[in-house]
């Protein structure tokens, strides 16, 4: 279930695979309609804006047992009801990211197609018109995933060319 304010990004969100979607401004509570969807609440729900009322709205989303991983972070601090985490049995998890030891599992699935990569790249430029790039990462940032830039040639990413006109995705 994805979870937005932003309709395009919840395109998006199932394009890649959502099986249902959310807008949060359309409906009341968020965490009823979560309930509704899943019979009780999620296994697992990931905040990754770092909005403290995000955040305590995904975990209001999980259900007795489950399991709420924090990836976005916030200078600001968050409510949470210690109680409820007790009562419910649940599991409160932060996340710098993926592992050093993950990405070997993580490319070869991206490599096998069982993680979308390339429908992620909304835009690509030469590495000259890295600028343009920013610009427009900055003027649609709300509804592009990622841009590229033309950086290196062939197969060998440890080495730059001068007339490069391959790609290494800048995340």
């Amino acid at each position: 279930i994805a979870i937005d304010v932003i309709d395009s990004k919840l395109e998006w969100a199932k394009k890649l695979g959502a099986q249902a979607t959310i807008n949060a401004k359309t409906v009341e509570r968020v965490d009823k309609e979560v309930r509704k969807l899943t019979g009780g609440g999620a296994d697992i729900g990931f905040e990754a804006i770092g909005n403290p009322a995000t955040q305590a709205q995904t975990f209001a989303c999980i259900r007795t047992g489950g399991r709420f991983v924090m990836v976005g972070y916030s200078d600001k601090p968050m409510t949470l009801d210690t109680g409820r985490v007790m009562y419910r049995e649940m599991e409160i998890v932060g996340s710098l990211g993926c592992r050093a030891v993950d990405y070997p599992r993580v490319l070869e699935l991206a490599r096998q197609g069982r993680i979308k990569v390339k429908e992620l790249v909304t835009a690509q430029f030469p590495l000259n018109d890295i600028n343009a790039a920013f610009v427009q990462q900055r003027q649609v940032a709300r509804d592009v995933s990622r841009i590229s830039c033309q950086v290196f040639r062939g197969t060998e990413l440890g080495r730059i060319d001068k007339d490069a006109d391959h790609c290494l995705q800048i995340f």
